[in-house]
């Protein structure tokens, strides 16, 4: 069983001089198990303040609040951030917006030989009446290999088709860039630039 509640897919978007890939975080998943959490810090808030009845004991106070505020910030992020690779010219820009995020990076395209992804498989065990039922996730974390040999973290996608396409629009996109290159080469070494 794979947990995926709604579908998500990448925007590709062509222009002249760049190509822009948008994959939004939105995850059902992700936001169901968020809105429990904060039902439960709710709860326990209300019963703590109003009723007040110390649930998880009067030292408590504090981490359910802090617990309440994150998980309200993080509803946030999923719901509305998304991430953004530019590829234009020789850079490619991978953008966390619009609330910022760890992993925003600018990578010149000259370093870069490939890009490819993996797929990471977790799976555990979940109780269902007196059986236990395996759950497995998937998600395609894609890279950039570089030609020193070291691979650098690109984003990381759900959907196996959204990674290939990635990977693809991308590798495309690697290509036209060298080939541009090498043609401005030959011209300036013929001596046809000015």
């Amino acid at each position: 069983m794979i947990l995926s509640i709604f579908p998500r897919g990448v925007n590709i978007s062509f222009k002249d001089d760049y190509v822009r890939l948008t994959y939004p975080w939105f995850n059902g998943v992700k936001i169901l198990y968020a809105l429990v959490a904060l039902v439960f810090f709710g709860f326990v808030g209300y019963q703590s303040i109003f009723a007040n009845i110390k649930v998880l004991g009067p030292q408590m106070d504090f981490p359910m609040y802090a617990g309440f505020i994150i998980t309200i910030i993080y509803i946030f992020y999923i719901a509305a951030n998304k991430t953004e690779i530019i590829f234009k010219k020789n850079a490619l820009g991978i953008l966390h917006c619009p609330f910022p995020w760890f992993g925003n990076k600018l990578m010149v395209a000259d370093k870069i030989e490939s890009f490819y992804h993996d797929t990471i498989t977790k799976s555990h065990y979940t109780k269902r009446g007196f059986s236990y039922e395996e759950i497995t996730t998937f998600t395609f974390p894609i890279y950039a290999r570089l030609k020193n040999g070291e691979s650098a973290s690109i984003c990381e996608v759900t959907e196996t088709n959204d990674a290939v396409n990635i990977v693809e629009v991308l590798n495309n996109r690697l290509k036209e860039s060298r080939a541009a290159d090498e043609m401005l080469s030959n011209r300036e070494s013929q001596g046809l630039l000015a």
